[in-house]
């Protein structure tokens, strides 16, 4: 846990999951941003998101690097008691993959198209189950939709369980699972041990698709605007900082530390630079596996909200009927805080320049 010296009136106790996107609340912290903007801020490493989520609905946890449905999951009451939050700005784009274990590659998988095969071939024999890191996330849509892209379904040829990112590997390597779609180090950390090899990027599947957000509960938002302000700002430096290659080493060194990924800090370059391999011979490099960097990304725009929760719809969470409308969308991923946040440290930065 990192403190951050206390100025404002507000404690901010931020959740985070051990994941590489969690980049933008752990630097803002250590380059100083929360401190300037005259916040005290904790930040909380937690185990998984259905922990996280229910420290946000408790009130345990001031705001979190979350799932992007989670503050429509939390508000319409799925998977917790029904809290009304808030999505307030958008921390990445893209960072998700498929990853199916490396005995299956030795078997002769080495494409998609092959791993349907290979299920459809042997679907008498043994069960097949595949890892999503929780039921309301994107990971979960897109595993859906890779899987409906090469033929298929969930609950027939294949099983689709929960399992929290950190516990990925070790259920890879003793065949609980085999395979999953989690966010990185994790994909990459499985090609470099053996266990694993990539079958498919979250932004081949779904191109600049939304993947974590701030959220917040609204009473809290509502108690503290111009807290959350601030807390905006220091978030919308970071994440511009994050995107920087300028910064990678920097970033990567911070990330490995112990109270936040705990992982080597080569290792945490080449996944977020997607200069790892993808296990199977014939596939290029991932590149670049993250966005963090501008309005265009951060900004929680309608369309994105509309995705988010086309995500519970076509995943069997959310029927169909209980479809919110935009203006009920707009409550739960609410962009002017944002926009006020985006402004002011324009202002700033045109008047330092």
């Amino acid at each position: 846990m990192t403190r951050v010296t206390p100025q404002g009136s507000q404690n901010w106790r931020l959740g985070f999951v051990q994941l590489c996107d969690a980049a933008p609340l752990i630097m803002a912290a250590e380059l100083g941003y929360f401190r300037e903007e005259g916040l005290f801020v904790e930040l909380s490493r937690e185990m998984g998101w259905a922990t996280l989520l229910d420290k946000i609905v408790q009130g345990e946890l001031t705001a979190a690097h979350a799932l992007g449905p989670l503050p429509l999951a939390a508000s319409i009451g799925l998977g917790s008691f029904a809290t009304v939050c808030q999505g307030l700005m958008v921390l990445n784009t893209h960072g998700n993959a498929i990853t199916i274990s490396r005995k299956l590659v030795d078997e002769g998988v080495k494409t998609s198209e092959d791993f349907a095969t290979y299920v459809r071939q042997n679907r008498w024999e043994r069960r097949f189950v595949l890892g999503s890191v929780s039921p309301f996330s994107t990971h979960h849509y897109l595993l859906r939709r890779w899987l409906s892209q090469i033929g298929l379904t969930p609950g027939k040829q294949v099983d689709v369980v929960t399992l929290p990112p950190r516990q990925f590997l070790r259920h890879l390597e003793s065949g609980t699972v085999i395979g999953a779609c989690v966010g990185e180090p994790w994909n990459s950390m499985a090609v470099s041990l053996g266990l694993g090899a990539i079958m498919a990027l979250s932004r081949e599947i779904e191109p600049n698709h939304p993947e974590k957000v701030l959220m917040a509960r609204r009473d809290t938002i509502d108690a503290n605007p111009q807290e959350v302000e601030a807390l905006l700002v220091a978030l919308i430096r970071a994440a511009n900082w994050c995107d920087d290659p300028a910064n990678a080493d920097q970033l990567a060194q911070t990330l490995s530390r112990r109270v936040y990924l705990d992982m080597p800090a080569p290792a945490i370059k080449a996944s977020l630079q997607g200069t790892f391999s993808r296990g199977v011979e014939g596939l290029e490099a991932p590149g670049p596996m993250f966005q963090f960097g501008g309005p265009k990304v951060q900004e929680i725009t309608l369309p994105k909200a509309r995705w988010l929760q086309r995500c519970l719809v076509q995943s069997g969470q959310m029927e169909s009927s209980r479809q919110l409308s935009d203006e009920q969308l707009r409550s739960i991923y609410a962009p002017a805080l944002y926009k006020k946040a985006q402004v002011r440290l324009d202002r700033s930065e045109r008047q330092i320049s």
